[in-house]
């Protein structure tokens, strides 16, 4: 009786000490689930404050438009160097934004066959190219197609 009392609590021990460590770990995906949301949140802020300023400088157009024949060559070509600059920094914000957006997938049932089919369609060919299909129709996959 005493051995089985003994083997039942080292038994619970290791249930707590095996608990503990699922706890400990779902503690840290929640955190780092947690940092991520903080890291989309704050990349949206970034994305909407630098949009301000950038169409402000954007609007230097107008500088060339009224001004650009006063300037010179090499004002003109500081301001396409501005224009340069504002798009690429506009791109990293759409980047940003888009990080920042919540990603809803659509789910779909698919076969792969179905799938190679339906990217072999957006492709272009040579006409001495052939394209020979080995894929089976199952099993299906659940993908968002887009």
């Amino acid at each position: 009786m005493q051995d089985k009392l003994e083997q039942h609590a080292n038994h619970l021990s290791e249930l707590v000490e095996e608990r503990t460590k699922d706890l400990a770990q779902a503690q840290t995906r929640l955190m780092q689930s947690e940092r991520l949301a903080a890291i989309g949140e704050m990349a949206g802020m970034v994305g909407h404050d630098l949009r301000n300023p950038f169409a402000a400088i954007k609007n230097a157009y107008f500088l060339r438009k009224k001004q650009g024949t006063f300037i010179g060559d090499s004002g003109n070509e500081m301001l396409n160097s501005i224009d340069r600059s504002v798009e690429h920094a506009n791109s990293i914000v759409v980047d940003l934004l888009d990080f920042s957006r919540e990603i809803l997938l659509d789910l779909e049932e698919y076969s792969p066959k179905s799938l190679v089919n339906y990217v072999l369609l957006a492709l272009h060919f040579p006409g001495n190219v052939e394209i020979t299909q080995k894929i089976e129709g199952e099993p299906t996959v659940w993908v968002d197609s887009n």
